[in-house]
């Protein structure tokens, strides 16, 4: 990825599917605990239209996270809330920024921006080469 002009690699030791974070609990936890950068990957269509179930899940999800970084204070990787799918909003290609707004204004989006020191929020689209090169370009600016 180039990052302020420089090409910088990426070492990912997990990626790990968010299906159930309680039957991968320690795979979560082993990866958040050794990790400089968390990379916080959500459905942005769901998020901005309110779906419960997804509201639910993220508010879950970064509570974990939030939990685990105050029962040990030496945790800090720097957060991400990746927010994907834009796309299948109609909104979207209307409008991106009102888009956007709906998600950053999301309760478990916004808290989870407060609570995981000040973690940063990028909202995108890997519909398309020029959608995905977009997403990266945003997500490059905040490393």
């Amino acid at each position: 990825m180039d990052v302020r002009g420089r090409s910088v690699e990426f070492d990912v030791p997990r990626d790990i599917a968010a299906n159930d974070l309680d039957l991968s609990y320690k795979s979560w936890k082993d990866a958040f605990t050794e990790a400089h950068y968390v990379w916080y990957l959500f459905r942005a269509d769901l998020v901005a239209a309110g779906d419960p179930d997804t509201l639910d899940r993220v508010k879950g999800h970064l509570a974990r996270f939030k939990g685990w970084m105050d029962a040990d204070k030496s945790l800090r990787p720097r957060v991400i809330l990746i927010g994907t799918h834009a796309d299948v909003s109609p909104q979207f290609e209307a409008d991106s920024g009102k888009l956007i707004d709906a998600v950053r204004s999301a309760s478990p989006i916004k808290l989870g921006m407060v609570k995981l020191n000040h973690a940063d929020l990028v909202v995108g689209s890997l519909l398309t080469d020029k959608d995905a090169k977009r997403l990266i370009r945003r997500l490059g600016s905040h490393l």
